[in-house]
């Protein structure tokens, strides 16, 4: 039981990581989108990536117990 809380733990630590990671590739997406002139496609991906940032505010703050249960 132990070993699988560390590995849930590990797992929603790389998950984190790469939605991170995401997070940031997004904005570079909507920079090179606003040059393009892309208003429309802009605010929707605007949105994603504020969703996005809540999401991955809201999994920082769950203690890994409360995750492995």
């Amino acid at each position: 039981m132990f070993t699988t809380t560390l590995s849930r733990g590990y797992m929603i630590t790389n998950q984190l990581d790469r939605l991170k990671q995401d997070c940031n590739e997004l904005e570079y997406f909507i920079q090179r989108l606003m040059k393009e002139g892309n208003d429309n496609r802009v605010q929707k991906i605007q949105k994603k990536k504020q969703y996005l940032e809540e999401y991955i505010q809201q999994m920082q703050m769950v203690p890994v117990a409360e995750i492995a249960a």
